[in-house]
């Protein structure tokens, strides 16, 4: 899984998703703080999350295991509960805490991707941080899907590119 909001072949969709009130540095710069993390792309092993500091699983590595806690619900979506799971890894330090909910593709053109939330102050705290959806893309995603998937997000959250 993988983070692309910095390739260059993306920025495009900023600038066709810009409107007067919103130009496309202040729309990346919403994306950035709404769905990037500390590392650009992850391996998920059975219970182990490797994050790397390059993407495509490039870069440093850094490999927590986690342990299962808990599920809190997020709230429903598209006529089911969406639930957030809950994970204590097995080292202290900033991603100690970790919540994701399940992968999802909203529909067939766009990316199989998920969102996360992870730090060092409990679940609470993750939870509570509603802003933030850190975003990981699914390996192997093509350029055009990705490209798709940001435009559909834009035109909803903001009525920009479609």
């Amino acid at each position: 899984m993988t983070n692309y909001l910095d390739a260059d072949w993306l920025q495009s969709v900023f600038a066709e998703g810009a409107t007067e009130q919103m130009d496309a540095v202040a729309l990346k710069e919403a994306f950035v703080q709404m769905m990037s993390a500390d590392f650009k792309s992850c391996v998920i092993s059975g219970d182990t999350f490797t994050r790397y500091t390059g993407a495509d699983a490039t870069g440093t590595a850094t490999a927590v295991t986690y342990t299962f806690k808990q599920q809190f619900e997020a709230g429903e979506e598209e006529g089911f509960m969406a639930y957030w799971y809950a994970f204590e890894g097995d080292q202290t330090g900033p991603a100690k805490y970790l919540i994701a909910l399940l992968p999802e593709q909203h529909s067939p053109a766009t990316i199989e991707h998920f969102h996360f939330r992870y730090g060092s102050e409990g679940f609470q705290a993750l939870l509570d941080n509603e802003q933030w959806y850190a975003t990981l893309a699914k390996q192997g995603s093509t350029q055009e899907q990705i490209k798709q998937s940001l435009a559909d997000v834009i035109a909803s959250l903001f009525g920009g590119a479609d």
